[in-house]
């Protein structure tokens, strides 16, 4: 019986698993969210006084956008890359204007006409 290994079919697909299914990424940025989660757990129970189900969307809300850098990957893109392309796209102008040099127009102008004098011909 012959060993079977996976191979991906783009080696630059491939992540090296750390813990469990998880990358270094994923470890790195969910340890980050844990961490931040924490911290607003404990300002809004023992600062702020929140009810324990109330700060829980609070942590939802932090916790989500640091975790994309971990997770997501839109187009095979990190988030991070993504981001960096989607604003360059959003702050470039949305209208190109085009501009004829004046003689170029003139001459183009003066062969129709003399194109259409071999036409009628």
């Amino acid at each position: 019986m012959a060993l079977q290994v996976k191979v991906p079919q783009d080696v630059r697909d491939y992540k090296e698993k750390i813990i469990g299914n998880m990358s270094g990424r994923q470890l790195i940025f969910g340890g980050i969210a844990a961490g931040i989660g924490v911290v607003v757990c404990v300002v809004a129970y023992f600062v702020m006084k929140m009810p324990v189900d109330a700060f829980g969307w609070v942590i939802m809300i932090v916790d989500a956008p640091i975790l994309a850098f971990g997770w997501y990957r839109p187009m095979g893109l990190n988030f991070e890359t993504y981001l960096k392309y989607r604003l360059d796209f959003q702050s470039a102008p949305k209208q190109l204007v085009y501009e004829n040099d004046k003689e170029v127009s003139m001459n183009v102008h003066t062969n129709r006409k003399k194109i259409r004098e071999y036409d009628d011909e």
